[in-house]
């Protein structure tokens, strides 16, 4: 975790309005969240934190995730839909 946590440049800290979490706490929610569908009363037992700072946690990470991850992913070309995205651009843009 803590290799994960450093290779991906990942904060220190986290502070929501419901409280601060470490790195790892953060991290652990996340992963946990992405593998498998589960509540958030469910990672209460594991996390010792209300349901809404668990929200606002993963809603924050998600957030830092696709905010400095998405465009080096595209731009690296180490992603499938690399190249479908102008055209799920065009098609969104179409809608709108």
């Amino acid at each position: 975790m803590r290799h994960l946590v450093r290779v991906m440049d990942f904060p220190d800290a986290w502070q929501v309005p419901e409280g601060k979490f470490t790195a790892e706490e953060a991290m652990s929610l996340f992963l946990k969240r992405m593998a498998y569908p589960c509540r958030f009363v469910d990672l209460q037992g594991e996390m010792p934190a209300q349901r809404s700072a668990l929200s606002s946690l993963f809603l924050a990470v998600t957030d830092w995730m696709s905010d400095k991850w998405t465009l080096p992913l595209l731009n690296s070309g180490k992603t499938k839909w690399r190249h479908r995205a102008q055209m799920y651009a065009d098609a969104i843009d179409f809608w709108l």
